[in-house]
């Protein structure tokens, strides 16, 4: 067994060394004649060439279409040598594992060997990464504010270089230091996409294909939270939202790279909520759960929406059957709550007005006989607050955003949410985008609400981060409370401003329809 073992490391050590000594890998043909370097020139020229570089920037990524055009001819050539190295890594992956069983020095001086040729590897995937995706370039796929480029720069540096993780809170807390939420992890991987930092997606996504391969599911999903620095476990409760969005954000990397690899992910997401899906079409909270929200039913409609359009697997054409339940459960405009947060559950969220909107389109909630136009005007209405901020320098500012919900049912003061505001601004791109060209005075009002709220939460940034809340330890009247800690930094909040500055609508993995700039 160990000399079989041993030889196999030996053909792959052979075929890496082939692999860099063969000139033919980066030859168009055999009988061109080109030399490497010449011929990734001529690749260069192609694909780096003035403004014809991704066609139309703002469309590129999110257009599979327009970047598997991208990808042929000579610009396939690195895609075929990129998924070589992915299977030698894959392969190097594979052999360290069976390795584990055995202690002996051969065995020993192999993996170190194997660990070495890892490095090498993952070196050339950064340099192709970087090749296809420089991130210099990132501004002419989707413009960042200035503020979004600092968000973009924090996360970067709260990247853990082990696991991959990016950590879900940063500064003074107790219980979520170090955590990396898969929700939150889900932002991570989309606002790292628009921003190029294409190989920091891909990091994320190789701990969730880790977690595939070497078994660590809870009942064939994936579980809520990990921690950020070790990957193990810390909130082994398995929630269909989560799923939702890990597998919408593999779903877009592999849209907008052509790795279908990643699809893996999305695959097993997508066979965990149709396990959660009853008769009706409804994805109850997880197996453990009995309750059915809202929220989690948005998730799962653009998940399986997206799954579909791009998979063309009939198994996954189930969006229309979650927008069934959602017509019957959660659009019931009762006087207190146009959407209800869940099955039977009345109370206000805040998250569910802007998510009904950017899930699903304001045409598609016509022809559900719902009027964004009231959603919009009941959000601002029920939601909006006004709250003293202080920042950690001292000073205090006066932030006008969105509460988790209506204040005065909590019997407290109004606290602006950093990820529900971020949210709120995006949507309200969506409505600018549905009437321009239409309506200009609807086009005007909803473009100047986004530039508001959005002025107004960077007010909030400690140093380069949003907090979760303007305010901590405080009950968001959904079950828990905000996280303890007057200086805490939030992945959720901050991802999802880059997102919405970036003009990038998560539910569709397209841009939204009038990005204000």
């Amino acid at each position: 067994m160990i000399k079989r073992i041993f030889r196999y490391s030996v053909y792959i050590l052979l075929f890496f060394n082939l692999i860099l000594m063969s000139p033919a890998l980066f030859a168009e043909s055999s009988s061109s004649g080109s030399s490497p370097g010449a011929e990734l020139q001529k690749v260069e020229d192609y694909v780096f060439d003035g403004e014809d570089r991704f066609g139309d920037p703002k469309q590129s990524l999110t257009d599979p279409g327009s970047l598997q055009k991208t990808r042929s001819g000579k610009f396939n050539l690195i895609g075929a040598v990129k998924n070589t190295f992915l299977s030698v890594g894959k392969t190097i992956k594979g052999l360290e594992s069976k390795f584990n069983n055995f202690n002996n020095d051969i065995v020993k001086r192999t993996k170190s060997g194997l660990k070495g040729l890892q490095k090498k590897v993952d070196g050339i995937l950064h340099n192709i990464d970087e090749f296809l995706f420089p991130s210099s370039y990132a501004d002419e796929i989707f413009p960042l504010s200035e503020e979004a480029r600092d968000m973009v720069s924090w996360m970067r540096n709260s990247q853990n270089s082990k696991t991959g993780l990016v950590s879900s809170y940063e500064g003074e807390s107790t219980e979520h230091t170090g955590s990396g939420y898969t929700y939150d992890q889900s932002l991570a991987v989309m606002a790292f996409m628009v921003s190029g930092e294409v190989k920091r997606a891909r990091r994320i996504l190789d701990f969730y294909m880790d977690q595939i391969r070497e078994k660590k599911l809870n009942h064939n999903g994936f579980i809520n939270g990990y921690d950020a620095t070790e990957g193990y476990g810390i909130e082994y409760k398995v929630h269909s939202g989560p799923n939702a969005w890990i597998g919408m954000a593999a779903l877009q990397y592999v849209r907008q790279t052509g790795q279908k690899q990643y699809l893996k992910i999305a695959e097993q997401a997508g066979d965990f909520l149709i396990e959660m899906m009853d008769p009706e079409g409804g994805v109850k909270g997880g197996p453990e759960e009995k309750w059915y929200s809202t929220e989690h039913n948005l998730d799962a409609y653009a998940f399986f929406k997206q799954m579909y359009e791009y998979t063309g697997n009939e198994k996954y054409n189930l969006h229309n059957k979650v927008k069934g339940w959602l017509m019957e459960n959660s659009f019931v405009n009762f006087d207190n709550c146009l959407i209800t947060r869940g099955k039977r559950d009345v109370s206000p969220a805040t998250d569910v007005y802007s998510w009904a909107i950017a899930a699903l389109g304001p045409r598609e909630l016509y022809l559900m006989l719902v009027d964004p136009d009231e959603v919009i005007a009941f959000a601002i209405k029920r939601f909006e607050v006004q709250t003293e901020f202080k920042n950690p320098d001292g000073s205090t500012y006066k932030v006008t955003g969105f509460d988790f919900t209506i204040p005065s049912n909590m019997g407290r003061k109004g606290i602006v949410s950093g990820e529900w505001t971020a949210q709120m601004i995006g949507t309200l791109k969506i409505m600018a985008g549905h009437y321009e060209g239409k309506d200009f005075k609807k086009f005007q009002y909803y473009d100047e609400k986004a530039r508001f709220y959005e002025t107004e939460l960077s007010k909030m940034k400690i140093g380069d981060a949003l907090p979760y809340a303007s305010k901590a330890n405080e009950q968001t009247g959904h079950g828990w409370r905000t996280p303890r800690g007057e200086n805490l930094q939030a992945l959720s909040s901050t991802a999802y401003y880059v997102l919405s500055s970036a003009g990038y609508n998560p539910f569709t993995g397209e841009p939204l329809t009038h990005p204000v700039q």
